[in-house]
């Protein structure tokens, strides 16, 4: 490093400037002035930077002078690009894209914890009134027609077999029903289930 300036701040010779630009490959602008002293003269940080990046692209605009090989150049001026980009991602932070792609995965998230939630509630549920004859003498078949109609739908279509017979008649049971009546269209919906159910093995 040659005399210092009046200002204060040294003059950088050729060699100093290929040293520092040679450094960039791994290290920040900031630190590189560092190495040179430079914080000394420079009461900032940006001050700092702004010098080294002086320094950067009076090489980059003449890498022959400063006897810059071109593969090396070009490795160099790769590294401090990609550092660049890397700084400017984490200052504007996420597109407005990538919010709402984040968002739409945090909210399918909420939905498939809540079913999966549910069904574990509701499976629980069954098990308690299943076990308690007073809590069983209080659900109506036409909830427990309700609870199985949706719950093997669903089953239904997540194994990619037929629904509609089963919405069919589920809508078929009332309230007003005796229970022997309603048993009988259980066993018909059990039936008719089998029967769509070997249909569609059929066309397998």
């Amino acid at each position: 490093m040659a005399k210092t300036k009046s200002s204060g701040a040294p003059t950088l010779t050729d060699t100093d400037k290929t040293t520092i630009f040679r450094s960039l490959k791994t290290e920040s602008y900031y630190k590189v002035g560092l190495s040179f002293g430079l914080d000394k003269y420079y009461s900032s940080a940006a001050s700092v930077r702004k010098q080294i990046q002086n320094v950067f692209n009076e090489v980059k605009n003449d890498p022959d002078k400063f006897g810059i090989p071109i593969d090396e150049y070009s490795e160099i001026l790769e590294e401090v690009e990609k550092r660049g980009r890397l700084v400017n991602s984490k200052v504007q932070g996420p597109t407005l894209r990538e919010k709402n792609e984040l968002a739409a995965q945090d909210v399918a998230g909420l939905v498939m914890s809540a079913r999966d939630k549910t069904l574990l509630l509701l499976n629980e549920k069954l098990d308690r009134i299943t076990k308690s004859k007073s809590q069983l003498d209080k659900i109506t078949l036409k909830e427990l027609s309700q609870v199985y109609s949706t719950t093997f739908e669903k089953g239904q279509i997540m194994s990619g077999e037929a629904t509609e017979h089963v919405t069919v008649l589920s809508k078929n049971i009332n309230i007003n029903m005796t229970p022997q009546e309603a048993i009988d269209l259980v066993v018909k919906m059990r039936e008719t289930n089998d029967l769509a159910n070997d249909r569609t093995m059929g066309k397998k």
